[in-house]
């Protein structure tokens, strides 16, 4: 995990507080001035009280003035001399107050129309201009400061080479999301059609890849040998024989149909037969890594140790190191052995090499190793299980495997109408699949579909339990009960 930078995040939450800051002390000045201004806003009414109490103090004043003029005029009274003299100093001294009060509520008496303007409008007045920039300025001044700071830091920071400023390496590629579009069945590249589920190739972007190349280029032979490594890399048995007989029909003899095709016979068990393929295709190229590495694996199985090294040495000397063929060399006995002997059942292979062989030479056509003798058939009875109900209209499945075989496509299997039981079958090298021999010793099973399609599963199909029996063996008895 990258060590986490806590100085930048600092540096900006500093630089941020200080600008917050700036901005809480703009605009608690400004209120204070607005609170300024609606406090001297609230004084003019008492203030205009005042002086309209001034104004009938000096009308009264002047009023009584002429009143006494008025009588002086007419008949002169001693104490008049002395009332017109106090109303006189009575009179400047409201004057002297009237004016003083004007002179100093001037300014709030050129704003009172305005004010009165707003109230009638009901909206508030749009603060100076002056006050929004300052606002403004501060602001960014305030963001200014630690933008500079991170972008500094950044700059003049440790960085591993190839790694841009902001911490992530240049040029990461992104996981492919290529998604060929489907084949259409029947086109070249298609996946075979009625596969059951358990031979059916596992999800692959090389297989998706290798149909689709396949798709564009049918007549060409490279891609459809990357097809068929890449289905038995992807344990898709059927589609991997089909794609064998398609590579042997454009190329009779081609190494890598025959090593294709070689492989699928060793995931069913029928090793001499894949031997005898696997020599063809190093007769007609004797370099051919994959088929060396088949070779010394076959070997192995046989328990020929020497025969198994000669041909991973030869791939070695042809192909070099970094293929795969040293960890073959360095590997234990018991261990190879025990993992050439998995290879039968679990569709395992050794490591394909990292560079393609190279597509040339071709041999006679694969010779087909079939067995048709009539003693190598197994005849039987299948019964139910007590309780068991057959389903209606149901279909009955025999299949064989060699010996030992868990996985890869069955040696035989045989299709048989439900009927009464208990009911005879057979099944022998007529029901090969793939045109392949019949073994010697065979591991059957049955299944009662109840719909008749083998590659679907149903709650009320029968199966009958694993059986060991050798060819040509009879009296074969399998006991058919449900799968649950």
């Amino acid at each position: 995990m990258a060590e986490v930078q806590w100085l930048p995040g600092i540096v900006a939450l500093i630089g941020g507080l200080g600008a917050g800051v700036l901005l809480a002390l703009v605009s608690f000045r400004n209120s204070r001035g607005s609170d300024a201004s609606s406090s001297a806003a609230h004084s003019n009414p008492e203030r205009n009280r005042d002086l309209e109490d001034l104004q009938e103090q000096k009308t009264e004043v002047l009023r009584a003035l002429r009143n006494l003029q008025d009588q002086r005029g007419h008949a002169p009274l001693s104490g008049t001399q002395e009332e017109v003299r106090d109303l006189e100093v009575r009179a400047a001294r409201i004057l002297q107050q009237i004016d003083s009060i004007q002179s100093d509520g001037a300014g709030a008496e050129s704003d009172a129309p305005i004010q009165a303007e707003v109230r009638q409008s009901g909206s508030k007045p749009a603060p100076p201009a002056n006050t929004t920039f300052a606002a403004v300025k501060w602001a960014a001044i305030g963001a200014f400061f630690p933008i500079v700071a991170f972008s500094l830091y950044l700059s003049t920071s440790e960085r591993a080479e190839g790694e841009v400023m902001t911490g992530a390496p240049l040029g990461v590629e992104r996981p492919s999301t290529f998604q060929p579009d489907p084949i259409p069945p029947g086109q070249p590249g298609a996946p075979v059609q009625n596969v059951p589920p358990a031979l059916q190739p596992r999800p692959s972007a090389a297989v998706d890849r290798a149909r689709a190349a396949v798709s564009s280029e049918p007549e060409s032979v490279a891609a459809w040998s990357e097809l068929g490594y890449a289905l038995v890399d992807a344990e898709g048995w059927i589609d991997a024989f089909e794609t064998s007989k398609q590579i042997l029909t454009m190329a009779p003899g081609h190494p890598d149909g025959l090593l294709i095709h070689a492989i699928v016979r060793i995931a069913m068990g029928q090793r001499d037969v894949a031997q005898d393929l696997v020599t063809q295709a190093l007769t007609a190229e004797p370099s051919h890594m994959r088929g060396l590495m088949y070779q010394g694996m076959l070997a192995m199985q046989r328990g020929d140790k020497d025969a198994a090294h000669a041909a991973w040495n030869r791939g070695l000397e042809t192909a070099g190191p970094g293929n795969g063929f040293e960890e073959l060399l360095a590997m234990p006995a018991p261990m190879m052995a025990a993992r050439s002997g998995a290879t039968q059942g679990a569709g395992e292979h050794p490591p394909h090499p990292k560079a393609a062989p190279p597509l040339q030479g071709a041999a006679s056509s694969p010779a087909t190793a079939t067995t048709g003798a009539s003693d190598a058939t197994i005849r039987g009875t299948l019964r139910l299980a007590d309780g068991a109900v057959p389903p209606r209209g149901g279909v009955v499945f025999v299949i064989a495997r060699a010996a030992g075989v868990q996985g890869g496509p069955p040696a035989a299997v045989r299709r048989l109408q439900a009927k009464n039981f208990p009911m005879a079958f057979e099944i022998g090298p007529a029901d090969a699949m793939l045109g392949g021999p019949f073994p010697s010793e065979v591991t059957l099973s049955v299944r009662m579909d109840a719909d008749g399609n083998a590659t679907t599963r149903g709650p009320d199909d029968l199966v009958a339990a694993p059986t060991q029996a050798s060819a040509g063996a009879s009296g074969v008895d399998l006991i058919l009960a449900p799968a649950s």
